[in-house]
């Protein structure tokens, strides 16, 4: 997960996982008590590591569950990266404005010869000013430029290109009426897509002048936040434009279409809607369409992809948080004097399915709610644009949504098509996003489903629970995972698990043969073992040294079911009785408001079978030092 990445990119940058081990390595060799002075700066460091989320809210001074998180965040975050996609493509509109003509012929639907040269000479300053933004834009995504200096080029530099060519849209507008051209000519795709270019300029002076007030109220730091992989999202988006820039220019010559056509034709074969009103004729057109249609669809599907991880997976994580923060404190809140340890676990546990079902509803919500605006608003302007009937305009839109494109309706004015060259590059990744997160909602509430019928018939089970390799074994044998855990039934194994068994359980004073567990599993496999690599093993009692060992051993098989569940059920629950034991081999048992407090291992975004393995990783590695500078010392 980019998350994770993000997240040890970030602690290695500032030195401190090196410190932690290296402080550790030095230390444990001058005396022992450094061990435990360690050990919560190490925890630290995995509950930082384990928290999927960490790495986006490491950088604000506000934190998940303050009422003003969630604008912080989405001024910090979320900001930079829709002008990371909407500066390129104002620049691609600003180009087309340029070189398309502003009006056209109303009788032949041809160019109506070159315009004026003022109109020109503005359109293209204006165009210079919003290429060197987005320039900028890049460097500061790259940290390449200083971040308050390349801020103030990209403000101002949107700020004036929308300026300028809103005044020149305004003048042109006001002389194509004074002199009466509408008579005879009609605005053409230049003019069109000088008035979109204002629109998505303006919308990144506004976006980026947000996120820079942030930095000046001390929010967060002069600094994008974004991961590896998000940085890299206007670097895609640029090359997305160039090669839809490029394709234009090429169809043009291979249609004998105008820039503006050959731009529309090209946005409508690289999002595969393909309306059928240009289509190339010769086999050269043919074979120069598909070579660069394959090109320009893996580069829309890796905008899509970083957009899907943003949107599904890393902002997902961090808006968990943020509710569960909240359902916390009013647990917290509620919650009545001298809780119990399991009622405190219970209301914890409670709050992160509340805060888990509040995110998966709200994000489902939002982005329905985003793709209903795109659909009902796009249909709108189609019908403004190309005079139809508002419920073939949605028709149309819907069909454009889902990628079928009939070619019945289709757009035919310039207008309608400039319009349909920005809708419909922001419209498909919105379907892509929400189908997927659809799908996946669906998915998880069956997923919860197939689990609660899993677990009713483990409580009407009768298996021995007892010994925790044969808990995971029935568990995994249940689950028909065979090719996987062969090893499992091997007379090796078993007699190794019985010798866990048998050491695990020394210092458990009601444990005395093994027969119990081990011999139900023999009975099953009779031929793989032997009883008498049950027997007991050990003739000392109470012997400090094995009492030690068999506290590794138990860390040691709770280490080994933890580490399986992280292969084959990463989002598997455990039990408050799980948890109780896992604080006790590891030394963390704490009092019964640990659970609602901000230490809570439910506190924050995490898998708990990896939670689980990092600290018994941590409490072994510990442990184990322990045990060597205690035998050391003895006579």
């Amino acid at each position: 997960m980019s998350g994770d990445q993000g997240t040890q990119e970030s602690l290695q940058e500032d030195g401190f996982v090196d410190s932690v081990f290296r402080s550790l390595t030095e230390r444990t060799m001058e005396e022992p008590a450094p061990i435990e002075r360690m050990t919560s700066r190490i925890q630290q460091y995995y509950d930082s590591l384990l928290n999927n989320a960490d790495w986006n809210v490491a950088n604000l001074e506000v934190r998940p569950g303050h009422p003003t998180f969630v604008v912080w965040f989405v001024l910090s975050s979320y900001f930079p990266l829709i002008c990371g996609c909407l500066g390129p493509l104002s620049n691609l509109l600003s180009v087309a404005a340029v070189i398309c003509n502003w009006k056209e012929d109303k009788a032949t639907g041809k160019p109506a010869g070159a315009d004026e040269s003022w109109c020109y000479t503005v359109n293209t300053i204006s165009m210079v000013c919003g290429v060197a933004a987005n320039i900028c834009l890049l460097l500061n995504y790259r940290r390449k430029m200083n971040y308050h200096y390349a801020q103030i080029v990209s403000i101002a530099g949107w700020f004036v290109a929308s300026i300028m060519l809103m005044l020149l849209v305004a003048i042109y507008h006001v002389e194509f009426l004074r002199h009466e051209h509408y008579v005879r000519y009609s605005y053409s795709y230049g003019f069109w897509f000088a008035v979109f270019t204002v629109l998505l300029h303006f919308a990144n002076f506004v976006l980026l002048s947000l996120n820079i007030l942030g930095v000046l109220l001390k929010k967060y730091p002069p600094v994008f936040n974004i991961d590896g992989v998000q940085n890299t999202l206007i670097l895609q988006s640029m090359f997305f434009v160039t090669w839809v820039m490029w394709g234009a220019g090429m169809f043009t010559a291979l249609l004998h279409v105008s820039y503006g056509e050959a731009l529309y034709f090209s946005i409508t074969t690289i999002l595969t809607i393909g309306l059928g009103d240009f289509v190339p004729q010769t086999s050269g057109a043919q074979t120069l369409t598909l070579l660069w249609c394959i090109v320009g669809l893996v580069a829309f599907g890796l905008i899509i992809s970083t957009i899907r991880e943003l949107v599904m997976f890393s902002s997902a994580s961090t808006f968990y948080w943020h509710h569960l923060q909240m359902f916390r404190s009013l647990e917290l809140k509620n919650a009545p004097p001298n809780l119990s340890k399991q009622e405190s676990f219970n209301r914890m546990k409670n709050a992160s399915r509340k805060a888990m079902r509040y995110e998966r509803v709200l994000s489902t919500i939002a982005i329905l709610t985003t793709w209903t605006a795109f659909w009902l608003l796009g249909s709108l302007l189609f019908t403004v644009y190309e005079g139809w009937a508002y419920h073939l305009s949605c028709y149309f839109a819907f069909l454009c949504f889902v990628t079928i494109g009939y070619g019945v309706p289709a757009p035919t004015t310039s207008g309608g098509r400039s319009f349909f060259c920005v809708w419909a590059i922001a419209a498909i990744p919105v379907m892509t996003i929400l189908v997927m997160n659809i799908g996946d909602f669906i998915f998880s509430s069956l997923e919860t489903i197939q689990n609660l019928s899993m677990l009713r018939k483990t409580n009407v089970s009768h298996l021995d629970d007892s010994d925790p390799h044969e808990a995971i074994l029935h568990h995994l044998l249940d689950l028909k995972k065979a090719s996987n855990i062969d090893i499992f039934t091997t007379k090796e194994y078993l007699s190794a698990s019985s010798f866990a068994t048998e050491l695990a359980s020394y210092n458990d004073p009601s444990y005395h043969h093994p027969e119990h567990s081990e011999l139900a599993a023999l009975r099953k496999h009779a031929n793989i073992a032997t009883h008498e690599s049950l027997k007991p093993r050990f003739r000392k009692q109470n012997d400090p040294l094995l009492s030690k060992m068999s506290q590794l051993q138990q860390i040691i098989i709770e280490l080994r079911k933890s580490t399986l569940l992280s292969n084959i059920k990463p989002d598997f629950k455990y039990s408050f009785q799980d948890w109780s034991q896992f604080l006790s081999l590891t030394d963390l048992d704490t009092g019964s408001e640990f659970w609602l407090s901000e230490k809570s291992p439910f506190g924050f975004p995490n898998d708990e079978p990896l939670y689980f393995t990092y600290h018994f990783l941590h409490a072994l590695d510990r442990k184990l030092h322990e045990l060597a500078l205690q035998y050391d010392q003895m006579n």
